[in-house]
């Protein structure tokens, strides 16, 4: 298994090379003002981690995984304007995502899939304490 640091250095690097390389989304990037301290790529980057490990709640995502990406990120905002900068770039986030679908395709690497590990519960077995094989014999 990756640890975190290796999955994210690669998720960025991928993500803000392909930002870089694609001139639409360079053109879709462009705002007046100063650059934030939380670049385009790192929201794109973070955004694409929590779809990762399959977190869909925002505020939830950013409770618990806030102190542990500080160090990834020194200008990690507080969640609001995190959030709002991930809703504005879903457009970007889309084409970053179609961008890479079409590298995967065009590697054509049969023995590749996607896998969605997301665990369900199925079954749940729960006993009483009354109807315990052991009842009356152990202590």
């Amino acid at each position: 298994m990756l640890d975190k640091a290796t999955v994210l250095s690669t998720l960025f690097t991928i993500v803000d090379d392909t930002m870089k390389g694609s001139v639409l989304i360079q053109d879709a990037l462009k705002r007046p003002g100063p650059a934030p301290h939380l670049s385009d790529s790192e929201v794109i980057t973070l955004a694409l981690y929590q779809e990762l490990i399959g977190e869909p709640r925002e505020d939830h995502f950013f409770r618990l995984h806030q102190a542990s990406l500080r160090p990834f990120f020194p200008g990690l905002n507080e969640r609001s304007r995190y959030n709002r900068r991930k809703r504005d770039l879903w457009s970007v986030i889309l084409a970053v995502r179609v961008s890479l679908q079409l590298v995967f395709d065009a590697l054509e690497l049969e023995e590749t899939a996607a896998i969605d590990s997301a665990p369900l519960p199925c079954v749940s077995y729960k006993r009483s304490k009354q109807s315990s094989d052991f009842v009356g014999t152990a202590d």
